[in-house]
């Protein structure tokens, strides 16, 4: 291996083990705010498995879809708060 290629295999490395840092404390981040939000009563909206879900603070999970009156409850379900 030339010099120069090892010292862009260095730089990779070094990028991809910030790039994942970086990645890490995003998602710690994102826990923090949802957490926070949750703790002040407010609805919590995410994506599962490609079904759109409204969690309340209480625990109770929706599947809803949206249409032109507004949010439309497919599936809900009371979840363990575990």
């Amino acid at each position: 291996m030339s010099q120069e290629n090892s010292l862009m295999s260095k730089s990779n490395h070094s990028w991809t083990k910030w790039a994942m840092l970086i990645e890490v404390n995003a998602q710690a981040g994102v826990q923090r705010e949802i957490t926070e939000h949750r703790a002040k009563g407010n609805t919590v909206f995410y994506d599962e498995d490609n079904k759109l879900i409204m969690e309340t603070s209480l625990g109770e999970r929706f599947e809803y879809k949206y249409t032109n009156q507004g949010i439309e409850i497919l599936h809900s379900e009371t979840v363990s708060s575990e």
